[in-house]
């Protein structure tokens, strides 16, 4: 039994560093070049084709990364494993913060949302949130639902933003443009149950 759960260990592990090594050698993901179509690529190849499907066995959190399951909408995530967590209340809804003490880091807020079919553009987003900067926005297709992605400017600086709505809530993504790698990681391994 030992060796067994060793030997899958091991696989998991060279299946994990192939994987990341075949990534680097493509170069078809780069976040930290703060480019926009770069993400629009990342959200191509990662495409999930049915949010409430389930799937045969749970997804494999890599060497060095943590996994989050929000408790209440049970969407999950990897992080790595020197960053924390928090979940704090914020107005009508909460923000999941991702940070590594002394960085600022990512955060998603996510809230009750009347219009659960919405595909979100930058003239709908203006409806409610007029003073939002956004700057080379791009439609994303993650399956059932649709999301925007674009760069903006905030109290943070210049920033990352992936903002969707998954059956009656909306999620905000946002993440200065430094923290791009974090991004990619979170968005390539965002579940829901």
């Amino acid at each position: 039994m030992k060796s067994h759960t060793i030997a899958v260990i091991v696989v998991t592990v060279i299946i994990f560093f192939g994987f990341g090594l075949y990534v680097m050698k493509s170069g078809n993901i780069d976040l930290t070049s703060n480019s926009a179509s770069s993400i629009d690529s990342l959200f191509k190849q990662n495409k999930v084709e049915n949010f409430d499907t389930p799937v045969a066995q749970a997804p494999v959190t890599p060497a060095g990364y943590k996994t989050f399951t929000h408790p209440t909408y049970k969407f999950s995530f990897n992080y790595p494993t020197d960053y924390t967590i928090g979940v704090f209340p914020e107005g009508a809804g909460e923000i999941v913060l991702v940070q590594k003490e002394g960085e600022k880091g990512v955060q998603i807020y996510s809230a009750a949302f009347d219009e659960p079919a919405s595909v979100l553009t930058p003239e709908r987003i203006k409806q409610d949130v007029p003073d939002t900067v956004i700057n080379s926005p791009k439609q994303v297709d993650l399956g059932k639902t649709q999301g925007l992605y674009f760069q903006s400017e905030s109290g943070l600086g210049k920033t990352h933003e992936f903002w969707f709505v998954y059956k009656d809530r909306i999620y905000q993504l946002s993440a200065p443009l430094e923290s791009g790698a974090l991004v990619e990681n979170i968005v390539s391994s965002l579940r829901f149950e």
